[in-house]
């Protein structure tokens, strides 16, 4: 059978707690599975939290709304850890849907699924023999937490995954009870796949990400790498040597280096925006009075954004999964300045494209950033980011040809499922 002819048989059940967009997994759901309807595959949206973004609603795409809601948004607090853990009813709706479903030609692919659906899903479409992916876009997969990060050290961990050292580890970002909940759906998660004996194949957003926790997942597992669909416009090079603010995205919290930045930014005396919400709001307007905060924005806007700004500054203390907005930046012709560690690191050269610096030091991004607002620097980086992005762009094209490459691995593999229980604890690397 021929690629295309293979394509237009397979249906696709993308599965994402949100019908919009809230980050970058629920843009990256909806833009993968909107893209691939376009391209003659059959897609399925599986969600449980609207409303439901345009994108959806003008591609065909067969929207499922089950019937579930936020878990931590629940009155009663014992109903709110029970579903977070382990949601049966949705694990039922679920059911239902893939009862329907040819498991010859179907692919179920997971992208967000802990904020209302729990593992539960996941679980379901293993019982049922279904091939399965789950995108890693971020570390829930094999670290509690989710971010490999020690949020009161304000560190990456240095724990294996569900170790002695990292059960009694108090690392969320939340409390303990959170960690606790964690845990438990955790181990719910490794005992059902275990139980069913089929390993979802596994979509790392990045190279550097898969080095982060590939190493944790078991020895069969069958691991990829797929970057993130990228939407922009090639408009040329912004001209950043006729700007001078430089430019901030992300949640507003501490491990996202945003207080470094504000700090660094009345240190070298440039003028600096922020576009995003988050806890350290206040602590950002007291650190530099003159920074400018701008609440979310439509993604357009932040790209309009972009083309007014010097550079952007990514300072990440975590090791982010794939920095999109650090991509976006550089296709733009935005030098990024950008902290080691990060997946995002690998998207830029220093002195060629941006500049590279440690995390969490100021006085290192201090001098970045007055490199950058001397004359000429910035244009030469930015315009060299332009040029190397555009020789092969990471656009919807792209993420649709190799999304469906592993998608017909998968298929021709479901036959063959991996037969070996689920559980980091087997792995036998240590950090």
């Amino acid at each position: 059978m021929d690629a295309a002819r293979t394509d237009s048989a397979m249906r696709i059940i993308m599965v994402s707690d949100f019908a919009h967009v809230t980050g970058g997994a629920a843009r990256v759901a909806i833009t993968a599975a909107a893209a691939l309807a376009r391209s003659g595959v059959e897609v399925d949206y599986v969600t449980a939290l609207g409303p439901l973004d345009p994108a959806l609603d003008q591609a065909p795409v067969r929207v499922h709304r089950l019937q579930a809601e936020h878990v931590w948004d629940r009155r009663n607090p014992v109903t709110a850890v029970a579903a977070a853990i382990w949601d049966g009813n949705t694990q039922r709706q679920f059911g239902r849907l893939l009862a329907g479903c040819d498991p010859a030609r179907t692919i179920v692919h997971f992208q967000q699924w802990t904020k209302a659906m729990t593992p539960s899903v996941i679980a379901e479409a293993s019982r049922r023999g279904f091939a399965h992916a789950v995108t890693l876009h971020d570390y829930f997969i094999a670290c509690p937490n989710g971010n490999y990060y020690s949020f009161p050290k304000a560190r990456p961990c240095q724990a294996r995954p569900m170790s002695p050292g990292c059960i009694f580890s108090r690392c969320d970002s939340r409390s303990s009870l959170h960690k606790a909940v964690r845990l438990a759906r955790h181990l719910a998660l490794q005992q059902a796949l275990a139980r069913s004996g089929h390993l979802p194949d596994f979509i790392h957003v990045s190279a550097a990400a898969q080095a982060v926790i590939g190493r944790f997942l078991p020895p069969a597992a069958v691991q990829h790498v797929v970057p993130n669909p990228v939407q922009v416009v090639d408009h040329g090079p912004a001209p950043v040597d006729d700007n001078t603010r430089f430019l901030f995205v992300g949640r507003l919290t501490p491990e996202k280096g945003c207080l470094q930045v504000a700090e660094a930014a009345r240190l070298a005396g440039v003028p600096v925006t922020f576009v995003g919400e988050g806890p350290c709001d206040p602590q950002i307007r007291r650190l530099n009075p003159a920074a400018e905060i701008i609440s979310w924005m439509p993604p357009e806007s932040v790209l309009a954004m972009m083309r007014r700004s010097r550079a952007l500054v990514f300072a990440s203390t975590w090791q982010e999964t794939a920095g999109l907005v650090c991509i976006e930046a550089l296709a733009n012709g935005l030098p990024v300045i950008v902290t080691a560690g990060s997946a995002a690191t690998g998207l830029v050269e220093s002195g060629e494209t941006g500049i590279v610096i440690p995390p969490a030091d100021v006085p290192a991004l201090v001098t970045a950033m007055r490199a950058l607002a001397g004359p000429h620097q910035a244009a030469r980086l930015g315009a060299a980011a332009h040029w190397r992005y555009w020789r092969n762009p990471l656009d919807e094209e792209r993420h649709v040809r190799e999304l469906t490459g592993v998608y017909r691995d998968m298929l021709a593999r479901r036959h063959s499922p991996v037969p070996v229980p689920f559980s980091v604890m087997a792995t036998p690397e240590a950090v």
